[in-house]
């Protein structure tokens, strides 16, 4: 009867505001990627944020949350001195959206925020998933044939089905020599996508605080070891010369647990002061070594709740809620 009563509670109180209020100390970072509307040319439903939604979620946060930068959320003097719920808002990927679009909503807020970001985005305006899903959005059969041909595990996979889900697709695959150049199209790099390193340098002097996130947002567990090395070392490398700051925290490719190896982790540690992946949890001592960040799209307040909540939900003795 006891475990009856408990799976409806727990059901019940999921997607709504019945948890946070009892919490102190509770602390959230969310990750967006490009914020814009279905009209923009690299939009995608993969990883594109509606502006509205995107302004809605902020505000959702905002009231339940106090926003901080990433220093700030993950210094554990800081939440020891401060009783409140604290969150923050990072970017992956540096879409030029983020200064376009979200900065401006942003500052009106007065929230800060992080980006992670890539070399190759930078300096090339390019990523080839953002390339793949273009193709994809065109329907630029061409293009995808190519990709689908060069890669080696396409005979377990019908072209079909490689249409569905391209990049968990390239994700699954080992690419000859990790060899990412046949993404690349020139029509897709004629218009901006991605912050360059003007913006780059822009942000940081607002106080935006830059992260790591590869030189070409590689997936990590299908790499070698000195790929892995050059992806992580060589960008940080590359944002610390270009900012004249030491670049301190690292979010994987990804970040699910199948994008990334033990090796991949080593590197980032030793680089870094903070790494993150992508999992829906509440960042609290235990998991330190491997910081959760809850990736956000299109979701509504329900869902919103839904994802703050079953973490916080989990952890509860049953005997102590009965």
């Amino acid at each position: 009867m006891k475990k009856v009563i408990f799976n409806l509670l727990y059901n019940t109180l999921l997607t709504r505001n019945v948890i946070l209020p009892f919490k102190k100390g509770i602390r959230y970072i969310f990750v967006f990627h490009d914020i814009s509307n279905t009209s923009s040319f690299h939009n995608s439903s993969t990883y594109s944020t509606d502006v509205k939604v995107f302004e809605n979620n902020v505000d959702w946060i905002q009231k339940h949350f106090k926003i901080v930068d990433l220093d700030k959320l993950t210094d554990e003097s800081y939440r020891d001195e401060h009783h409140s719920n604290l969150a923050s808002i990072v970017f992956d990927d540096g879409f030029y959206s983020v200064l376009e679009t979200a900065l401006p909503y942003l500052h009106k807020k007065n929230i800060s925020f992080t980006i992670f970001a890539n070399q190759t985005a930078i300096q090339e305006n390019w990523l080839w998933c953002s390339s793949l899903l273009i193709a994809r959005k065109n329907n630029n059969i061409k293009y995808l044939e190519n990709i689908f041909s060069k890669t080696p595990v396409h005979n377990k996979l019908s072209f079909e089905k490689f249409l569905n889900d391209p990049v968990t697709f390239i994700c699954e695959s080992k690419l000859p020599d990790d060899d990412y150049s046949i993404f690349r199209e020139p029509e897709y790099e004629s218009s901006k996508i991605y912050l360059d390193e003007k913006d780059i340098k822009f942000l940081f002097s607002e106080g935006v605080i830059i992260g790591n996130h590869t030189k070409t947002h590689k997936h990590l567990s299908t790499c070698s070891d000195e790929i892995i090395r050059q992806e992580i070392i060589e960008n940080k490398e590359y944002l610390e010369k270009l900012l004249n700051t030491q670049i301190n925290h690292f979010a994987i490719p990804f970040g699910f647990h199948t994008t990334y190896n033990a090796y991949a982790l080593k590197i980032a540690h030793e680089a870094h002061a903070h790494v993150y992946d992508t999992t829906k949890n509440y960042l609290k001592p235990s998991n330190q070594g491997l910081i959760p960040r809850v990736a956000l799209q299109n979701e509504n307040k329900s869902k919103l709740f839904s994802y703050v909540n079953y973490p916080l939900i989990r952890n509860i003795n049953q005997d102590e809620v009965l």
